[in-house]
């Protein structure tokens, strides 16, 4: 689009592409920087101008098959999956915020994140929104052999009293400390949420699941995920039931130093690399 959007994430599904236009732009923070208005370490910001929208094109189409459908005012960064509907509307779990860098031009605080189901039907140029937790979430993530088709389980990152912070200066994190970073678990078909709590100042990162052989159902794995523990200034590899996040961990793997935040990775097991 003209005005330059931010981008993030998109979804996909069996048979179609969405990519995603809201109103975080270049070209509302080039009209913010040369009104002398503080602008963001990113060169995008809040752009009351722009429609948000939708955009929905066939796997493998082309630019003049986009459908455009517009969405309720919000900025998503992630997409925790989307599928197909029988009828031809399509489904997808987002995270959206009421707004971005707009107040707050050099972080995610403008608004507190929420797990949503859009249900998209391109052929009415509709969106409907439903919450599916109050629990406020970030980092999704599903079995990615699920990607682009029905999920019911995700895992998050989860935000506590005094939100995640994401941020590498070490001595401001000591000072101002950490809230509760629990990795939070949700039922997209039932709203029931479930979290593990790793304990005061440690905040888990981006989950990766990690299906058992032969799994019998669609949590019947473990989550992996790096945990930063604001006490010793280090981190751990937290290996947790993936169907009862609630239990101790399986495991964990104590790591020697640091690792900063934003980490995150897929798992790959040995026979799929042999197989690539």
């Amino acid at each position: 689009a003209a005005d330059g959007p931010m981008v993030h994430d998109m979804a996909l599904t069996e048979t179609r592409v969405v990519v995603l236009d809201l109103p975080v732009t270049v070209a509302a923070a080039k009209r913010r920087a040369r009104a002398g208005e503080p602008v963001s370490n990113l060169p995008y910001t809040w752009d009351d101008r722009h429609t948000p929208r939708l955009g929905v094109l066939p796997v493998g189409g082309t630019a003049d098959q986009v459908r455009w459908v517009e969405t309720p005012l919000c900025f998503v960064f992630h997409v925790l999956n989307a599928f197909d509907d029988a009828d031809g509307s399509l489904t997808m779990d987002v995270i959206r915020y009421d707004e971005m860098f707009a107040r707050d031009v050099l972080g995610p605080g403008d608004a507190e994140p929420t797990l949503v189901r859009w249900t998209v039907n391109p052929a009415l140029g509709t969106v409907n929104e439903e919450a599916i937790s109050e629990y406020r979430v970030e980092f999704p993530r599903i079995d990615r052999a699920l990607t682009g088709r029905p999920h019911r389980y995700g895992w998050f990152a989860g935000f506590g009293a005094h939100g995640l912070m994401i941020t590498d200066d070490v001595e401001r994190s000591r000072t101002e400390g950490f809230g509760a970073g629990p990795l939070v678990k949700v039922d997209t078909r039932t709203g029931e949420t479930t979290t593990h709590d790793h304990g005061p100042g440690r905040v888990t990162m981006e989950p990766a699941f990690v299906p058992r052989p032969d799994a019998a159902g669609e949590d019947d794995g473990w989550i992996l995920s790096v945990v930063h523990d604001a006490g010793v200034n280090r981190a751990e590899l937290v290996v947790l039931d993936a169907a009862d996040i609630t239990a101790a961990p399986v495991a964990r793997v104590h790591l020697p130093r640091r690792v900063p935040f934003g980490f995150h990775g897929n798992w790959i097991a040995d026979d799929e690399i042999g197989a690539g």
